[in-house]
């Protein structure tokens, strides 16, 4: 049977469309970075104090060391856009090891800060269209993350749209992983 047009599907709450970009499916998956310890143990701590991890991926010491093993540095340039709302490409978490990030998004959010590491975090209920607006005029929630932050854990583990915009404030260096060894992890 043909699908409904794009018009016609449901929106399952989003305020934003989803947008397919060619090739942002795929990620670029990179040879591990080597890492102090204490880079080292940046990475273990974010992901031992996320919440969304520890609820829907709780992973055991090993696991997080081996996860963060894996993780590759990537630098990001000022004014880089590393995702979009409603963007599909959900394969990476990233921790940040230096630098500030803009964030934006038409649903309501927080970065929250536990344990000396930040996340960022929806409300309930936030999914659902209401005081924020409608599309066209929608009012933005703006933040921040830096240093010991942590992001692109929801959409990841979830397998759902970006819900945020993220980009670089200022030149960033960043702790990404990807969603492959998420799933390596878990099974382990």
């Amino acid at each position: 049977s043909t699908p409904p047009p794009a018009s016609r599907l449901p929106s399952m709450g989003r305020t934003s469309s989803l947008r397919y970009i060619p090739g942002a499916e795929e990620v670029a998956v990179r040879q591990p970075t080597q890492k102090t310890p204490e880079e080292e143990g940046l990475i273990v701590k974010s992901l031992r104090e996320n919440p969304n991890i520890k609820r829907l991926a709780p992973f055991k010491e090993a696991q997080m060391r081996m996860l963060a093993r894996v993780a590759w540095k990537e630098v990001v340039e000022a004014g880089r856009v590393l995702m979009s709302e409603g963007e599909l490409n959900n394969a990476t978490f990233y921790v940040v090891a230096s630098g500030t990030l803009q964030i934006a998004s038409s649903e309501r959010f927080e970065v929250v800060t536990h344990q000396g590491m930040s996340y960022l975090s929806r409300p309930d209920g936030a999914a659902v269209r209401g005081a924020q607006g409608d599309a066209a005029g929608a009012k933005r929630t703006m933040r921040t993350i830096g240093r010991h932050g942590s992001f692109g854990d929801s959409s990841m583990l979830y397998g759902t749209p970006r819900w945020a915009t993220i980009s670089a404030a200022e030149q960033c260096e960043l702790w990404v992983i990807c969603q492959s060894s998420f799933k390596v992890a878990q099974k382990q």
